[in-house]
């Protein structure tokens, strides 16, 4: 019985990463602060949880107040928070 010997290496995937990528993916995740943080006991607790949003809260540059019950006036924003304790705000011009 005839043996055939190949000669040659075994091939892969091109998305697959080389054994050297391996490595040095491996390296930089044990030098990582995850791994700090998981060595000091730490939990995941979900990797597909959002980050909560910020909302920077936005001032307006005027605003439009109502005197008595049919004036109106405009007002920048800083002269509103100085003298406009009793005004009800109709608009807000950002």
């Amino acid at each position: 019985m005839k043996q055939t010997n190949y000669k040659g290496e075994w091939t892969r995937s091109s998305d697959t990463p080389s054994r050297e990528e391996r490595i040095k993916a491996h390296e930089e995740f044990e030098a990582s602060e995850l791994k700090r943080m998981l060595d000091d006991s730490w939990k995941v607790s979900g990797a597909k949880v959002k980050r909560p949003r910020i909302k920077k809260e936005i001032q307006p540059r005027q605003v439009v107040v109502t005197l008595g019950g049919n004036w109106t006036v405009k007002l920048s924003f800083e002269e509103y928070k100085q003298r406009g304790d009793g005004l009800k705000i109709v608009m807000k011009i950002y």
